[in-house]
């Protein structure tokens, strides 16, 4: 979710007690549309599809103010999990963000935008913008997170919406011991300018470039082996180390579910939908 609107919708579904769970992702708490019309130069001499590379569903909103309502509801509980959606799409490629470009020089017809991937890359900054806006003392005080609302958000709470819960998402006994480890508090070794030339995906663009952040991963345990090292040669896994995961049943975080909603007056329900419809 990016937009006040929908947000609106979702909290008032869950003072209802629905149950109702909501995702964001760090695109719609750090980026704007104004990113739509960036070319591909600074002074637009090389076109106007720059701005290709910031397609998404839903689109990037206009405003500070739409960046801070979605902190806000991050803050208060209504956004129960921060994703990542990463979408791997090239720019530099005929199938990629430049598709109705490239269409269009072999038809000799006009770029169309619905032509373009949609999606953004953002799978290896998650965590990193994430921690930061819970461990940094340079975030805005609106705009910051708990260290405990920080797991939640991004591990303990997936868990328990996809019935991996007393697996995976927390450090207790009986559950694999899957870790980020940080640098300490003000090592300067985590600061890291975010540049596409240090991450490890096959995308040509990062839509976080030349942002900073206050810590990055130093190590990552699964299953209790090191598989990221950034001092001693970065990536130490392999596409082998993945298991299948047999998923249970998934955990309410929000409202009830089955039969009468406990906490619902008498056809509360049946004008709870007519105000949706409405």
């Amino acid at each position: 979710m990016s937009s006040r609107v929908a947000l609106h919708h979702a909290c008032n579904a869950q003072s209802h007690l629905l149950p109702i769970h909501t995702e964001t992702c760090p695109h719609y708490l750090y980026l704007l549309s104004s990113k739509l019309a960036e070319t591909d130069s600074q002074d637009g001499s090389c076109g106007h599809w720059e701005g290709a590379k910031y397609v998404c569903a839903p689109p990037l909103r206009h405003s500070e103010d739409d960046l801070q309502y979605v902190w806000n509801e991050v803050s208060n509980g209504t956004v129960n999990v921060i994703s990542s959606d990463h979408a791997a799409s090239m720019y530099e490629h005929a199938d990629g963000k430049q598709k109705p470009v490239r269409q269009a020089e072999v038809s000799g017809g006009t770029p169309v935008f619905n032509q373009i991937p949609n999606g953004l890359p953002g799978l290896e900054t998650r965590l990193p913008l994430l921690f930061h806006a819970a461990t940094s003392p340079e975030v805005d005080v609106r705009q910051r997170l708990t260290l405990p609302r920080f797991v939640a958000l991004t591990s303990t709470n997936p868990a328990k919406i996809y019935g991996l819960d007393g697996l995976k998402g927390s450090i207790a006994p009986g559950y694999d011991v899957d870790l980020c480890i940080w640098y300490p508090e003000g090592d300067p070794r985590g600061r890291t300018t975010i540049t596409n030339d240090k991450l490890h995906h096959d995308i040509d663009y990062r839509p976080f470039e030349g942002m900073r952040v206050g810590n990055w991963l130093r190590w990552v345990v699964v299953r209790s082996d090191v598989k990221w090292d950034r001092e001693n040669g970065g990536l130490k896994g392999k596409p082998s180390d993945g298991l299948f995961l047999k998923r249970g049943k998934g955990k309410l975080l929000v409202g009830r579910t089955g039969g009468e909603v406990i906490g619902m007056k008498d056809r509360e329900r049946d004008l709870w939908m007519d105000r949706l419809d409405r």
